[in-house]
């Protein structure tokens, strides 16, 4: 209904806790989809007039990595070189179906139909990616299963009772079979290339696909390693989060933060902007304050979405909305084309944290080239694992590992999802087009 639902979300065991990640575009039915990232639990809403169908594949749910390079080639953002070259092996040809009146249902069963007809087998290489055609029955029917002597294994399940394109990107040396009703004779093409088989390779060791190689750090004592001793607190930059992806990946950091800091001392402080003015020109910024300006200048600092000119940063009122969004001029100011990465906090267990948050969801959508890292939808932030690292008032050296290793994630897979976006990150300093 409208954007209001959460279509799918993520659950604990006991479906007592939710994290929306995919939500309702409007009233209409639609197929959505989400790639799994970690093992857990989900549940799925719907209209009730509209029952909902569910498709669970063994592997990336549509093969986005290698639909993506396939996707690079067609635009000619990856050259296509000798070794890296596109194959079709097999354009639009007609499956033989040599088994009349049976199909592999959706476990993998060798079932009886007089409706169905199950392919020869095809033989597909790993790497290849096989498009075909099918007619399937509601959710009963595994249109493309892997066959092993008598065994089959679901690929491919039909949605409904219609007949669609489906897709599958292989993993391993496999032959496989189409099932569909009668009514269908499937076509497949299959496409190949070396790219596309390390591609495979790379995606099983590793989701990795951060590529900056040097960023800055704007934020208060949690981005400045501060930790509480029986004293007090201090901060310990070398125990930060952004030290610790600079050691764990090679890559330059700069830190432009301290602790106590909100967004009216940070534009007013030698430490904060008039140090990143002085700075190198980097290609990637994180920003991550907003704690001290709901902890000490409070709700009537606030403002609202109306406090922000974009463009005309200087007219800003002097608001969180305000300040944080001449933050962002500033940064874009200094590294035109960088790409800005904004925090929220994951402590967001009052409506006054969450008020903040949203502001800073609503500034991200006015900026280009600037993307929201929402750690408050983040069950991360609430498991054992990261509160046990949690001392009075900040976290400690292992909790900041830790924390780096979330914040590194969750880039790498903002920039996984938005590829496109993404290509010009070794030109963002030279500034080229």
């Amino acid at each position: 209904y409208s954007t209001t639902v959460a279509m799918i979300a993520l659950s604990n065991a006991a479906g007592t806790s939710f994290t929306d990640v995919v939500r309702s575009t409007d009233g209409n039915q639609h197929t959505y989809e989400y790639p799994v990232l970690d093992d857990g639990y989900i549940v799925v809403s719907w209209l009730n007039s509209s029952p909902y169908s569910l498709v669970i594949m063994g592997t990336r749910s549509n093969g986005s990595l290698l639909e993506r390079v396939d996707t690079l080639y067609n635009k000619n953002l990856i050259p296509l070189v000798d070794d890296a070259t596109l194959t079709v092996k097999a354009d639009d040809t007609s499956a033989t179906m040599s088994d009349t009146g049976h199909f592999i249902n959706q476990i993998g069963t060798y079932a009886s139909s007089t409706g169905f007809n199950i392919s020869a087998a095809i033989s597909l290489k790993k790497g290849d990616y096989i498009k075909f055609n099918a007619k399937g029955y509601l959710t009963n029917v595994s249109v493309l299963a892997r066959k092993d002597g008598t065994v089959y294994t679901p690929l491919v399940i039909s949605e409904d009772s219609d007949e669609h394109t489906f897709s599958y990107n292989v993993m391993a040396d496999m032959d496989v079979v189409i099932s569909t009703q009668n009514t269908v004779n499937p076509k497949y093409s299959i496409y190949t290339s070396k790219m596309d088989k390390n591609a495979v390779d790379i995606a099983e060791m590793t989701n990795d696909e951060f590529a900056f190689a040097k960023i800055g750090v704007i934020g208060d004592s949690l981005a400045s390693g501060a930790t509480n001793f029986s004293g007090g607190a201090a901060d310990r930059p070398e125990y930060s989060w952004g030290k610790f992806i600079e050691r764990e990946h090679g890559i330059n950091v700069n830190l432009f933060s301290k602790g106590g800091a909100n967004t009216r001392t940070w534009l007013s402080s030698a430490w904060g902007l008039t140090a990143l003015q002085a700075a190198d020109v980097l290609d990637c910024y994180i920003l991550a304050l907003g704690v001290n300006d709901e902890d000490s200048l409070g709700s009537s600092y606030l403002g609202s979405s109306s406090d922000v000119h974009v463009g005309s940063e200087s007219q800003n009122a002097d608001t969180y909305y305000g300040n944080y969004s001449k933050i962002i001029a500033a940064i874009k100011t200094k590294s035109p084309r960088a790409k800005i990465f904004c925090v929220t906090n994951p402590r967001d267990n009052t409506q006054l944290k969450k008020d903040f948050n949203n502001a800073i969801k609503t500034i991200v959508g006015m900026y280009t080239n600037t993307y929201l890292i929402d750690l408050a939808a983040d069950s991360f932030y609430t498991s054992k694992e990261f509160t046990s690292t949690w001392y009075v008032a900040h976290s400690t050296a292992v909790g900041y590992k830790l924390i780096a290793r979330n914040i590194y994630n969750h880039i790498s897979e903002i920039i996984r999802f938005n590829t496109s976006d993404f290509l010009d990150i070794q030109w963002i300093i030279e500034n080229h087009a």
